[in-house]
């Protein structure tokens, strides 16, 4: 499924529209024959990957323990246990990547924790930085001069950086 189209197609959409829809989302995670679905795909010790909604991306896990509609998961990436969703589980490895075609800046949706940005500082000095946390209106960046949080509109992802 190709997420930055879908988020095109529903950026016409008013509120009710959208609330309507995240209703019908919702019964939709809750449909049981999904759930059992992804139940009977899973086993004890497997290697998965989940969606972490903070964070903005994939990340790799092994299942400890399967619930009724969740799942605790230990991260191999930090070694902490999260009881997560069975429907945040990626079984079929899809693409989460979201890329919106626009003039400039940003979105909370294409970026990640972990993301390499740059930016303008009031000073207009270019500053660059990883992405360490995706707040509601900015992103929190370090960077060799401090911890920053910048606006999304004002942010570039950086291909390459050198320290």
């Amino acid at each position: 499924m190709n997420y930055s189209e879908v988020l095109q197609a529903l950026d016409k959409a008013n509120a009710f529209d959208l609330y309507r829809l995240q209703i019908a989302l919702d019964n939709m995670l809750n449909d049981p024959k999904r759930i059992i679905e992804i139940k009977m795909a899973l086993r004890l010790g497997q290697e998965i990957e989940y969606y972490d909604a903070p964070s903005n991306r994939l990340e790799p896990a092994i299942v400890e323990k399967i619930k009724q509609t969740k799942a605790v998961v230990r991260n191999t990436r930090d070694g902490r246990c999260w009881q997560i969703s069975l429907c945040a589980i990626n079984l079929q490895g899809r693409d989460t990547d979201i890329e919106l075609t626009k003039p400039e800046g940003l979105t909370k949706n294409e970026l990640r924790v972990g993301d390499i940005v740059g930016f303008g500082d009031r000073t207009g000095t270019e500053q660059h930085g990883t992405v360490v946390r995706l707040n509601q209106k900015t992103a929190t960046i370090e960077s060799e001069d401090g911890s920053w949080r910048v606006s999304y509109g004002l942010l570039y992802k950086v291909i390459e950086h050198q320290q």
